[in-house]
């Protein structure tokens, strides 16, 4: 999953939001996941918010700051 959190990131970089997002998505669906899911949902935020998507930006925003970050 890491890989598919640094593609995101990449992407995210080169203004291919929808690209990060389905990056991401993919990194938080494999289980067993090591990277902290509040990382990834604040990740998800700031790309929705850069897309214009404030709604879900501001879901995203909400579900890392309730995720307690476990490693």
């Amino acid at each position: 999953e890491k890989a598919f959190f640094n593609m995101g990131m990449a992407y995210h970089g080169k203004g291919d939001y929808p690209m990060a997002i389905t990056s991401y998505e993919k990194a938080k669906n494999i289980k067993p996941n090591t990277i902290p899911l509040p990382q990834l949902d604040l990740h998800m935020g700031v790309t929705y918010y850069a897309k214009g998507d404030l709604e879900k930006a501001v879901h995203h925003f909400k579900a890392s700051s309730r995720r307690p970050v476990l490693r």
